[in-house]
Formats: C-alpha cells, structure tokens, sequence
C-alpha cells in the first residue's frame, strides 16, 4: 500500500480542453390549418408544416398532437400522428391528421393546437417552448337546429274530409345533412293520430328554409276540437342543439 504517499497520483493536462455542445434538433410547428366549421361528429383534416430549425436531425420516433383550444375550460386533444421518418437539419415537411370529432364536443368558437413532439422523445437541448403552435383561424362548433314555424292547416273541418296540410322548417343551427322525417299528427290531449309522414333529404345550409305539404285524410269517427299537429325530425335522426322549437301545433 502507499500508506501517505499519494500526492502524486494525480495530475493536470498542461493546457486546458475545450468542449463545446453537440448539435440538436430543434422541432417547430407553423401554419396550423383545418376545418372553420364543424358538427360534432364530423370527420375534419387538419393540416400543418413540422420544421426543423436546429444544427441536427431530428431521427428517431416522436408523436405530435392536435389540440382544440376551448379557453378557459383548456386543451383536448382530438387526434395525433405518429412520425418515424428522419427530418434533416433545415428541412420541413406539410403533414396532415384525419379525425372525428367526439359527438360530445361543446359548441362554440376555438382554434386548432398542434405540438410537434408533444412527447419530448427527440432531444432538443431545451428547444421544445416553440414545439406548440395555434391557428390563425378559428373553428366554429355547432349543432344543427331545426325549428318548425310556420304550419298552415283549416280550422274546421269534417271527418273523411281530405285536408291540405302545409308547413316551414328553419335551421338557426350548423348545416343539417342527410335525410329526416316530418310527421303530421291528429292530437286531443293524450289522443295522437299520426295522418302522414313525409321524407326531407338533401342538405338545409344554417339560416335556410323549406316548405312542405301533406294531403291527409280525417279518419270517419273523429269529431271535436282536435289540433293538427306537425314535428319535424320526429324519429330523431339528426343531433341537435335542441328539439324544443321541433313542433308546432295548429
């Protein structure tokens, strides 16, 4: 053993070494681009540019995620990509993401959020604080609302008389698509007679109107006050904001 003598056991380089940082990536998110109005439910694509402004390749797997900004109530993320390919110093690339937005979601106005990496798999050296970025634009939330008013139909009338009945449905709310029944109904207190049914396709754009008519005929034994009563997307076939304004009675 050497006991004290140890003094010696070390020693310094005559001249100092320098060393200086490895590059890394540096992961950036710019224009962030997707629907401006959206159903709950809907399919929408998202696009946005994923950059590379560091000294390295950003090599490896990383995941990034798209947000929808709701304000105070905070970010929910709606869908994600999963990238493997390398991207080069210098370098960026357009990508895309294909989701639904959840049936669920809340009306109203947000923007779209997208972080690059939103895992923090690539290393960045500290670079991550421009990894997220939001849209210029933003996405409008609604559901559709279909109301009934206006309903024309006679004030009197007897039974096995052929009545021509009329009514016009609005929507206050997003585009309603696809198609939806109206249903004309003979109605005294817990008395309901449906008379006719009538099919409603093709598209209804926010603030637009349709007209319909059905031609019933009064059943023979019926006789009284009764109401001629008309619901539109009376089987429900269309989510909507509310269901309140779908009937009117005569």
């Amino acid at each position: 053993t050497e006991t004290t003598h140890t003094g010696n056991n070390a020693a310094a380089s005559a001249g100092q070494i320098s060393v200086s940082l490895t590059p890394t990536a540096n992961l950036t998110v710019s224009d962030v681009a997707g629907p401006s109005v959206l159903r709950p439910g809907d399919n929408a694509t998202l696009t946005y540019t994923a950059s590379n402004t560091g000294g390295a390749a950003a090599s490896g797997a990383w995941r990034d995620r798209i947000y929808v900004d709701r304000g105070a109530a905070g970010l929910q993320e709606v869908a994600s990509a999963f990238n493997t390919s390398a991207l080069a110093a210098g370098a960026s690339v357009t990508r895309s993401a294909t989701f639904t937005l959840p049936t669920t979601f809340a009306e109203g106005e947000f923007r779209w959020v997208v972080k690059c990496d939103a895992d923090d798999t690539i290393y960045e050296r500290g670079g991550q604080v421009d990894n997220q970025t939001v849209s210029a634009a933003k996405v409008k939330v609604a559901r559709v609302d279909l109301a009934l008013t206006e309903l024309i139909a006679p004030a009197v009338a007897q039974s096995g008389d052929r009545l021509h009945i009329a009514w016009t449905v609005g929507n206050s709310g997003a585009e309603a698509s696809g198609s939806w029944l109206d249903r004309v109904y003979l109605v005294r207190g817990s008395e309901q007679r449906q008379l006719a049914e009538v099919v409603r396709s093709g598209a209804l754009a926010v603030g637009a109107t349709y007209t319909a008519t059905a031609d019933v005929v009064l059943p023979l034994e019926v006789y009284g006050q009764y109401d001629i009563v008309v619901v539109t997307d009376a089987a429900g076939r269309i989510d909507e904001r509310s269901r309140d304004n779908n009937r009117r009675a005569s």
